[in-house]
């Protein structure tokens, strides 16, 4: 599961960027660059586990928040994103919703 960790290792360093932005602007930029690589890395997991016959429903769903949570904070990086990430949200309260009354 090497695009977990990677995708895992790149959101821990931009969240250690964004907080070290407020006093460096140039981390910025680097830290946007970091989600940009997160967001490859778990659509790559993304595109693993729902290919394989290997996981159940529930690693799927985990592992495809994973992947929105990833876009949403890559998409408020910028004022613009900011609508995007209430719509992302949204369809993921819906999804959410619609699979857990599904398996449950």
């Amino acid at each position: 599961m090497l695009p977990l960790i990677d995708a895992e290792r790149a959101w821990a360093y931009a969240m250690q960027l964004k907080s070290e932005a407020n006093t460096e602007p140039r981390k910025r930029f680097h830290m946007i660059s970091r989600l940009r690589k997160a967001v490859q890395h778990a659509t790559m997991l993304d595109r693993l586990c729902n290919d394989s016959g290997v996981f159940d429903a529930r690693t799927k769903l985990e592992v495809e928040v994973g992947h929105v949570c990833c876009n949403i904070a890559f998409l408020c990086t910028d004022a613009v994103g900011h609508i995007a990430c209430e719509v992302l949200l949204e369809e993921l309260k819906c999804h959410l919703s619609l699979t857990l009354n599904n398996t449950g």
